[in-house]
């Protein structure tokens, strides 16, 4: 199966020259030419496959689904990867893993890339505190470690790179799903965009000194620990990938 993101396209060329002669004429073997080409150069086009039908695709909750999830993994790892040049070495489908909580009830979830990213954390801290302060005994680099470790720093780093918008954490319910230019029975005013997408300072320091934090347009509400455990998730996805190099400069970019 070829990888989304760096997918060469193999076009296939054969000479159709039966058709080409006359009836009773002397017709040569047919040959066959195979060119690899980058994506950017080509245009797909699927033959048999009508608007009404791409149209019809649209309505199916569950793969219009797993297609945006897909894009946002997509979109994340193009950011990081702009960001630093190891940011490339992971792929979308292991981002997706990483931003993907059991809540959602897939097939895949954070959970293991979380227990390797967090192992890979605290060593990653415990060598960089111990070279850096030499002066320092036992007790004090362990201190510090877990200040920088837990999940309280974890979740102000995250929040500063925006992850938050791209984490999911709630079960796809078919019945909530609206089809991209159809009607939808949820109708929204610009009351309800205002006091769903903005909050006044004082509330929005309430909220976010309390478990939760506002994820995405969705209005879904994200817990702190779920925050930090996509953190640790990302940083095991980039180990798994990319090896110690790529797991450092992903630690590196986030703070």
């Amino acid at each position: 199966m070829h990888r989304l993101e760096n997918l060469l396209v193999a076009i296939e060329l054969r000479s159709r020259l039966a058709d080409s002669f006359p009836e009773g004429a002397e017709v040569t073997s047919q040959r066959e030419y195979f060119f690899e080409l980058p994506p950017e150069v080509c245009h797909l086009k699927i033959l048999g496959f009508s608007k009404e039908i791409g149209s019809s695709v649209s309505l199916f909750p569950s793969v219009m689904h797993r297609l945006e999830n897909l894009l946002v993994a997509i979109e994340l790892r193009s950011r990081l990867a702009d960001s630093f040049p190891e940011g490339a070495e992971v792929t979308s489908q292991r981002v997706l893993e990483a931003l993907t909580t059991e809540r959602c009830n897939e097939r895949f979830s954070l959970e293991r890339l979380e227990v390797l990213g967090d192992a890979f954390l605290k060593f990653a801290v415990s060598r960089h505190l111990f070279l850096a302060h030499e002066a320092m005994d036992e007790g004090q680099l362990t201190l510090m470690r877990s200040k920088l470790v837990n999940n309280m720093n974890l979740y102000k780093l995250a929040t500063r790179r925006k992850l938050q918008v791209y984490i999911r954490d709630r079960e796809f319910n078919p019945q909530q799903f609206c089809a991209l230019g159809r009607p939808c029975s949820v109708i929204s005013t610009n009351e309800m965009e205002s006091s769903n997408h903005t909050l006044p300072d004082s509330r929005l320091l309430n909220r976010t000194r309390g478990s939760k934090l506002k994820g995405n347009k969705h209005e879904h509400w994200l817990q702190r620990k779920t925050i930090a455990d996509v953190v640790e998730a990302l940083i095991g996805a980039y180990l798994v990938d990319g090896g110690f190099k790529s797991a450092i400069s992903f630690l590196q970019w986030i703070g």
